[in-house]
């Protein structure tokens, strides 16, 4: 699972990813809930948004949304998911809208190979 102040993604076997609002703050700029744990007026404090499955039945190994316009932004515009055949997909958020995917490794830019590492 990874989470910002207002979204959080969930990933399930059989590669399957949820994307989840928290509070009633969504992509508005509020903050998720108050204090209280009140969320306003929808009431619901976690919604479900999207959900998508990765078609080749990939299982995810990682994830993340963290805001990457500022740091300050209660919403993700884009996840990053990582799949265990060394694949890196962009999604939208809250949506999950595939953007790219990217096998790791392809065409000589990155790890792998003899002079490769291993971390």
């Amino acid at each position: 699972a990874a989470a910002n102040r207002t979204q959080v993604l969930v990933a399930t076997t059989g590669g399957a990813l949820y994307s989840l609002s928290v509070g009633a703050g969504g992509s508005s700029g509020d903050d998720a809930m108050q204090i209280d744990g009140s969320s306003g007026s929808s009431g619901e404090l976690i919604r479900e948004v999207a959900t998508t499955t990765l078609g080749d039945g990939s299982e995810i190994a990682c994830l993340d949304c963290t805001p990457l316009s500022d740091p300050g932004d209660p919403a993700a515009q884009l996840c990053a998911i990582g799949t265990w055949t060394a694949e890196v997909s962009l999604l939208t958020m809250p949506d999950l809208k595939p953007v790219t995917t990217s096998a790791l490794g392809a065409s000589g830019g990155g790890g792998g190979g003899a002079s490769g590492g291993v971390i």
